[in-house]
């Protein structure tokens, strides 16, 4: 997604399209297409989808009510929060404690890189997961958390959560982070149960969506 990209000498592992331009036409032309309820518009995305939920919603916070980014964090740089003034978005982080692709904390990485990143074992620089939960939750302003959130998969492969509330404009968005003793994966694959992530995310989007 790089305006200036150079498909033989950049680190845009992806592509060099612009992508979040894409999105916003894919949603204009299913909007105006089909029977949509344009309050519960969300987007989720596994590893380098995931990376783009967190890039993507700096972009698009104007259509999204909710982002469920799972086994990913932002590159240093990629990964703003939306204008809390303006914007209400929530969040639903799922991330295998065990990641060593992108690491979810300094334990599973190979070192610390520039401005508090951590390096992967494949040379990629990703932010810290607790640093990203702490920028959202500082800049959206949440009142209340971490609080427990409780699913009916708690106890499963270590699945907890746990949530801030008031987050955004006018205190309606949440953010929930997810963890269980996987790696660079959906969550309950140990336990052939991959569906039931889903339903998660899907529960949670159904009861956030946007305020304004």
């Amino acid at each position: 997604s790089c305006p200036s990209c150079d498909p033989w000498h950049s680190c845009d592992f992806a592509s060099c399209y612009d992508d979040v331009h894409f999105v916003r036409k894919m949603v204009d032309y299913v909007v105006d297409n089909f029977c949509v309820d344009i309050k519960s518009i969300h987007q989720s995305g596994v590893s380098n989808g995931g990376m783009f939920s967190y890039y993507m919603i700096s972009q698009l916070a104007d259509i999204f009510a909710s982002i469920a980014p799972v086994a990913a964090s932002p590159f240093p740089g990629y990964g703003d929060v939306p204008n809390p003034a303006e914007f209400s978005v929530s969040v639903f982080d799922i991330h295998g404690l065990n990641d060593d692709t992108i690491p979810y904390d300094l334990d599973h990485a190979e070192g610390e890189g520039p401005n508090s990143s951590m390096i992967s074992w494949d040379g990629y620089y990703y932010e810290k997961k607790s640093d990203t939960l702490a920028r959202w939750q500082k800049e959206t302003g949440c009142t209340s958390g971490p609080l427990p959130y409780t699913t009916e998969m708690d106890g499963e492969t270590g699945w907890r959560c746990q949530q801030w509330q008031g987050c955004g404009n006018q205190g309606k968005a949440d953010i929930v982070a997810c963890t269980a003793d996987h790696g660079h994966d959906y969550p309950f694959g140990a336990v052939d149960r991959y569906l039931d992530g889903t339903r998660l995310i899907w529960q949670f989007m159904k009861s956030h969506k946007k305020s304004s």
